[in-house]
């Protein structure tokens, strides 16, 4: 009787196989799951309510052979925004026909695979980096003539363009608002400090008297801190997109820096170390700088008497508008302060309009 040998492997390579088998399965893994990865940064800006939707589009599925598709995303204007952004691809998204399967490519790395739908609602988030003005998506779908992907990309603003003047701002996010993180510069036109108006509006550059625009922004305080204005001046002033904040909209600022609504609603110097935390970490007079830890940025920027016809202020108070008059008072107009030897903020209503303080934006 004949016996079947049985060859051995030796135990060494044995070894190998198995390893090589196990990286291989772990590769596979790793891949899908990158894939498919729900990016915890997503929730975190989804909760302060903070992004801007800068691309957005659908890709519906026809018939014929699937094609390739190529979605340029980066046609707006990069330098608004951070670095990184969210992709949200949906399928099924508002009652559309979900996709079979799908593939996704930026940058030559895959994103979704076909494994990641299956005739099914779905809604995928992922982080992506390095967008360019020639970047886009490769897209190719799957499924019946009219099933669709929804595709948009999110994004934090982290400085704004005025393109009345094309000077750039930084700004800020605090809580739900965003917040201009300089004062505000624009200037039509500069009257001297011996002109003023409670009902025309006026613009004012800290120090300077003359009327020659270009002269005044010359002005290194121009530079560092803006302009300043009459109410009626700040009360248009604000570029498209942005307002002059209402006094409830300050209050908003202060109590998301930890004022409580007892203390947002009083007046003169108000909460704990609000000020403090919006003031800048130098500039100020007497060891008065702030934490900054807002990110708000306040200089001391002075103000225009017009009452004495006096600048002054500089390196001790900064004071800005907002819209809100005052109800039991309608000449009088609401107004935020802040002092070098205070870590409070002021809240004061103002009877003369004709007073040239800064300007503060925050986002519609």
């Amino acid at each position: 009787m004949k016996t079947k040998r049985r060859k051995l492997v030796p135990f060494a390579l044995m070894a190998l196989m198995f390893a090589g088998i196990l990286q291989s399965c772990q590769d596979k893994e790793e891949e899908k799951f990158s894939a498919t990865l729900k990016s915890e940064v997503t929730a975190d800006y989804l909760l302060n309510s903070n992004l801007d939707v800068v691309f957005e589009d659908q890709v519906v599925r026809e018939t014929g052979k699937p094609e390739v598709l190529l979605l340029p995303i980066g046609s707006f204007n990069l330098l608004d925004y951070e670095d990184c952004f969210i992709l949200n691809v949906a399928s099924g998204r508002n009652g559309s026909q979900p996709v079979s399967s799908a593939i996704i490519r930026f940058e030559g790395e895959v994103l979704l695979n076909t494994s990641d739908f299956s005739h099914s609602e779905e809604h995928y988030t992922m982080q992506i980096c390095g967008v360019t003005e020639e970047s886009v998506l490769e897209v190719e779908i799957r499924g019946a003539p009219g099933s669709a992907l929804d595709i948009w990309m999110e994004g934090v603003m982290n400085s704004f363009l005025d393109p009345r003047d094309g000077r750039r701002y930084s700004v800020v996010h605090i809580g739900t608002q965003v917040w201009m993180a300089e004062n505000l510069a624009w200037l039509p036109e500069v009257s001297p400090n011996s002109v003023i108006s409670l009902t025309e509006p006026h613009y004012y550059v800290f120090g300077y008297i003359g009327t020659d625009v270009n002269e005044a922004k010359s002005q290194p305080n121009y530079t560092t801190y803006g302009a300043l204005y009459n109410w009626p001046a700040a009360m248009t002033a604000s570029p498209e997109g942005w307002h002059l904040p209402s006094d409830a909209e300050f209050k908003q600022l202060e109590m998301a820096l930890g004022m409580s609504q007892a203390d947002a609603d009083a007046t003169v110097n108000r909460g704990t170390d609000e000020g403090a935390q919006m003031k800048s970490t130098s500039g100020w007079l007497a060891n008065g700088n702030g934490t900054n830890t807002s990110g708000f940025t306040a200089l001391p920027g002075g103000i225009l008497n017009s009452l004495t016809g006096n600048f002054f202020g500089t390196s001790t108070l900064a004071n800005w508008w907002t819209s809100t008059e005052d109800i039991a008072s309608p000449t009088n107009a609401w107004t935020r302060r802040l002092l070098n030897v205070s870590s409070q903020v002021n809240r004061s209503a103002i009877p003369v309009k004709s007073f040239g303080f800064s300007v503060r934006c925050v986002r519609n």
